[in-house]
């Protein structure tokens, strides 16, 4: 993995499309909300940036995720658009942002080529 040549820190997005209002009854949901919590207290202890992804325009329980040291949510609009967003929305934004790794809860399809890792 490679870290960000500005910051010196990995920068990790997080898919958040499990917190939306469609997978509120799946374990997939509350274990993504749970690793949210312990990842918002852990990123600023390892030197990494976590940037979930929020969409104030989506029922998604991510957009309650507030900024922390190492935790940055990341607003996109893309979360909106559900087969957009599962068909490589959250690949092609991670491409744009720079991000170093992508962890993806719930990935059904393999990523198209993203440059980066994903979990």
């Amino acid at each position: 993995m490679t870290k960000d040549h500005t910051s010196g820190e990995l920068k990790i997005a997080v898919d958040t499309w499990v917190l939306g209002s469609q997978s509120r009854n799946h374990g997939v949901h509350e274990y993504t909300a749970q690793l949210l919590c312990h990842f918002r207290e852990l990123a600023a202890s390892y030197g990494v940036e976590i940037q979930p992804y929020v969409c104030a325009g989506a029922e998604n329980d991510a957009n309650s995720l507030t900024a922390a040291p190492g935790f940055q949510p990341r607003e996109t609009g893309l979360l909106r658009r559900s087969r957009t967003w599962r068909l490589g929305g959250a690949y092609a934004l991670a491409c744009l942002r720079g991000v170093d790794l992508v962890f993806n809860p719930h990935q059904s399809l393999p990523d198209p080529g993203f440059p980066g890792r994903t979990l």
